[in-house]
């Protein structure tokens, strides 16, 4: 999985073992994995894109597309006070429908 900018406050063990749970290989966990990544990375940056103002947004995306992780930051830090508290909480919710979605599949 690609390195961004908010990284460290993604923790897919918990999704992990819940898959664990399901009769797939490791591949198809693997997969599953991924995908939950990619919707926590298109959560966040629709919820940045929505923080900051339109001038800021193709300085943003060229910071983004650049790993420029500290002039990310910077951006978001002059539009809300502890950015990363907004992305995780963003993150959580977005992990807690992955284990919902997990459950109800596990409970067919």
């Amino acid at each position: 999985m690609k390195k961004h900018f908010y990284s460290h406050l993604v923790d897919l063990n918990e999704i992990s073992n819940h898959l664990s749970q399901l009769h797939i290989n490791i591949e198809e966990k693997n997969e599953l994995l991924h995908l939950v990544y990619e919707n926590i990375h298109h959560a966040v940056i629709e919820l940045v894109l929505d923080i900051i103002d339109d001038k800021d947004k193709d300085i943003f995306l060229f910071h983004l597309e650049n790993k420029n992780h500290n002039e990310v930051f910077l951006i978001l830090s002059k539009k809300r006070d502890n950015p990363e508290n907004v992305i995780l909480d963003v993150i959580q919710k977005t992990q807690k429908e992955a284990i919902e979605d997990i459950t109800e599949v596990l409970e067919l």
